[in-house]
């Protein structure tokens, strides 16, 4: 159990360095394939380096620090008095703690790239976060097992890649498709996990739940901001609103850990 507890920051940090090593080897030879104008549409200039938007790229930083921030904390034992399936199943820990990570390397790779490939990297690992907290929220509400719950997961996933397919006409405010697919499992969740508040015996710490969906709602309102057509745009400046989304939104991250962790039921000694 000791081994299997290490890997839970063992296989983030690994993830990692090997993500990170991929990314720049992409990078210098150009992988990606070439930069499209679908893809600039998040008021920052292209520059000519190897990151044509800096500012929208580093900062996913930020989900990446989440991620590695998670897997520390539970390597650690930081909530081992805690009976749930991240405190007691590695591979959930290693799961959760990996998700942040590679929306930040597919989000890197989108904004580094403007490139359709990098495009589509970004909304895969968006929807596989939004794909887990769905289907985790399932499984808690309705008491299934892991298979259920990877049903779930899978059907999530496949849901948003389905309707992302879709391209016309634009979709009010969000105006992608696969970003309305995203938003609608991130609203299903929350209602989900009200339920589990409401309605089922699970003792946890609800402000972790209130803050993640506060740091969400203020992320989703810097995505707006950072559009090309919103009228607040400067182009030129290394303050990009769109940066501010991907901190916020990896806040809410860690935050829905916390809730995550913070939870102690009866049914987690069964399991």
């Amino acid at each position: 159990m000791t081994t299997n507890r290490n890997l839970v920051l063992a296989v983030p940090l690994l993830l990692t360095a090997a993500l990170f090593v991929l990314l720049g080897a992409a990078l210098v030879h150009g992988w990606f394939g070439p930069a499209s104008a679908a893809n600039r549409y998040f008021c920052e200039y292209a520059q000519s380096g190897l990151l044509r938007e800096p500012a929208n790229t580093v900062s996913n930083l930020g989900f990446v620090a989440a991620g590695l921030a998670s897997a520390w904390l539970l390597q650690a034992e930081k909530f081992h008095r805690n009976e749930n399936p991240l405190t007691r199943n590695p591979a959930v820990a290693i799961l959760f703690a990996s998700l942040p990570i590679l929306l930040g390397f597919g989000s890197m790779a989108m904004h580094a790239t403007e490139t359709d490939l990098g495009g589509e990297l970004d909304l895969l690992a968006m929807y596989l976060v939004a794909g887990f907290a769905a289907a985790y929220a399932l499984r808690r509400y309705f008491g299934w097992g892991w298979d259920g719950f990877i049903l779930a997961f899978v059907l999530g996933v496949l849901f948003c890649e389905a309707v992302g397919q879709y391209r016309q006409p634009v979709i009010p405010v969000l105006d992608y498709a696969g970003d309305a697919a995203f938003a609608l499992l991130i609203a299903f969740t929350v209602v989900v996990e009200a339920l589990n508040t409401l309605q089922r015996d699970i003792r946890r710490e609800n402000k972790w739940g209130i803050a993640a969906l506060v740091s969400f709602l203020a992320a989703f309102a810097a995505w707006n901001f950072g559009r090309n057509d919103c009228p607040f745009c400067r182009p030129d400046s290394w303050w990009q609103a769109h940066a501010l989304w991907h901190l916020l939104f990896a806040l809410a991250l860690f935050f829905l850990f916390l809730l995550y962790v913070s939870e102690h039921t009866r049914a987690a000694r069964k399991r």
